[in-house]
């Protein structure tokens, strides 16, 4: 009897379960670890936050799935790995050990090169604790989130959506150190930041956080080089993400500068072939256009289905060819969304229509 350790319920491992209720692998035990029972659909937390979306609505009921599957729950965080010995240790300090193994746990946010961001400020990620941090958000007066980025957008909108619609005359503050969506393009830049003014959210830009206190963030303006202060009840940070440490605890196991495993076209490790990875947790050597976001994860779904059957049972493996150009659509807030493929930008009420349609498709296949 061999034994597949799935770690993470992200993207591709939620399909690899669904495919398992009605492929049983003979002589296969599966096991899925992850530090959650549920796993939530990080494309619905924006209308989670602005009350569109109840929690029954966006999340996965892990242990039930695997249930389903006759795949072998654990509730538990993985350290680090030793790919020679094919096991893995956990939190707790128990050994597990494998003949096959897949990573889907995607990226950490990382706190630590700001004093005080580590000790004061809130996570979303992971998404754990994802209602009462939300509800304690809604109850304080001045919120404050860092990050410019796709998810800093979307929620600090989302967030304002709700004060909106309740009448709370608060205003969330996004602090971004560059331009917000830099990444995206200068249209969606333009667009999103007269959406702030017209949902009223607050924009830092071009500040840089240099340190947090009990109730004050110290931010500097990275062209002026003006100095200010701002108080919070509540901050969340969602600047900057990192590799997990699980990667960097075996010398042999190759990984990116960052940290991120390095995957060859089949989805392998680059130097153990039956160590798996998708999603966020890895890089490609051959990839270099391949961005940190679930779009890939779900596209790779399939292929790495079809690579740990094969790897099984001996027979060939298929190449994953990722996609140059996706589609993206972010939620800012009272129903609208920001739509972006290519070169083709798009907003307004039709964008979000289309994102809600896609991205209920997508999770009731794992709820119903």
């Amino acid at each position: 009897m061999k034994t597949l350790i799935l770690v993470g319920g992200g993207h591709a491992h939620l399909f690899i379960l669904h495919q398992l209720k009605n492929h049983k692998l003979d002589n296969v035990q599966v096991c899925l670890i992850s530090t959650s029972t549920h796993q939530y659909y990080s494309g619905m937390l924006s209308g989670y936050a602005e009350g569109i979306f109840q929690q029954s609505e966006i999340r996965v009921n892990l242990r039930q799935l695997c249930k389903q599957a006759g795949v072998m729950f654990m509730q538990e965080k993985v350290e680090h790995i030793d790919p020679v010995k094919q096991n893995i240790v956990t939190l707790k300090g128990k050994e597990i050990t494998y003949d096959l193994i897949s990573f889907n746990i995607g990226s950490v946010l990382n706190t630590s090169h700001v004093p005080g961001a580590d000790q004061y400020a809130m996570l979303i990620k992971p998404y754990d604790q994802l209602p009462q941090q939300i509800e304690k958000v809604r109850q304080s007066e001045n919120v404050i989130i860092v990050g410019g980025g796709a998810s800093g957008v979307e929620i600090s909108l989302a967030l304002q959506s709700w004060r909106n619609q309740h009448d709370i005359p608060n205003t969330v503050h996004l602090i971004s150190q560059g331009n917000i969506l830099h990444e995206v393009s200068k249209k969606a830049t333009n667009i999103v930041t007269q959406r702030f003014q017209q949902v009223g959210v607050s924009l830092h830009q071009h500040n840089q956080v240099l340190r947090v206190e009990k109730d004050i963030v110290h931010v500097i303006h990275t062209q002026s080089k003006a100095k200010q202060t701002l108080p919070y009840d509540t901050l969340i940070w969602l600047a900057g993400v990192t590799a997990s440490s699980i990667f960097k605890y075996h010398h042999t196991l190759e990984t990116d500068e960052a940290g991120y495993l390095f995957v060859n076209n089949q989805l392998q490790s680059t130097s153990f072939s039956n160590v798996f990875g998708v999603g966020d947790c890895v890089s490609f050597k051959h990839h270099a256009h391949v961005t940190k976001t679930g779009v890939y994860a779900v596209k790779a779904a399939e292929t790495l289905w079809h690579n740990l059957l094969a790897y099984v049972q001996g027979t060939d493996l298929k190449t994953y060819k990722p996609q140059r150009h996706y589609l993206a659509i972010l939620s800012t807030g009272h129903r609208q969304a920001l739509l972006k493929y290519g070169t083709f930008v798009a907003h307004g009420r039709w964008c979000w229509t289309l994102k809600k349609k896609i991205d209920t498709s997508f999770i009731k296949k794992y709820i119903e």
